[in-house]
């Protein structure tokens, strides 16, 4: 890497900005209501965007660096902005629902009973078998504590250690080492 710190500033200001787009995608949602914080398609539409954002964040790390970059390089720096995305990401849902609005846990654990136990009268399953498949639902709440939001931020580093080297391994490009350099 040519500017390894300069590299390394871009991925970070790249992944707050990324954090601050989640931001308003987070209060959009909210302002809308808790039923569309609780849409499946909402959770697809936004995984899309943010690989969109992380495809847009390697592609730009690429150019800064020349228009060349190995696998290893990128990913280290596409991981850098995504935990960084992540991390403005878990302090602003640590504010919303433990600050900002404290019930709103339970109101969206109480809307997702709702929705599946519809869902599951839908597919004609009986009472006993829905209270069945309910099991553990009422635990959704603690997934929005504090704690739980650290949780979260852990499993998202997984996720976006997968991520970022799946999306590194397609937008690497290392110099053609038969072309001649320019003197």
């Amino acid at each position: 890497m040519e500017n390894r710190d300069g590299l390394i500033k871009s991925a970070i200001k790249y992944g707050l900005m990324i954090g601050i787009v989640q931001i308003l995608l987070a209060l959009l949602l909210y302002l809308m209501g808790i039923e569309y914080m609780t849409k499946w398609w909402v959770s697809i539409l936004i995984f899309v965007l943010a690989i969109i954002l992380l495809v847009t964040v390697g592609k730009k790390i690429r150019a800064e660096n020349g228009g060349f970059i190995s696998f290893g390089n990128l990913f280290v720096l596409m991981l850098i902005s995504f935990v960084s995305s992540m991390a403005v990401a878990t302090i602003f849902n640590i504010l919303l629902y433990n600050v900002i609005d404290t019930n709103l846990a339970q109101n969206i654990e109480d809307v997702t009973i709702e929705n599946m136990t519809s869902m599951f009268e839908g597919l004609g399953m009986d009472d006993d078998k829905i209270e069945e498949a309910m099991v553990g639902m009422e635990s959704i709440s603690e997934k929005f504590t504090v704690a739980g939001q650290a949780i979260t931020f852990m499993w998202s580093i997984v996720w976006g250690a997968i991520i970022s080297s799946i999306l590194a391994a397609i937008l690497k490009k290392n110099p053609n080492p038969f072309e001649e350099e320019e003197q």
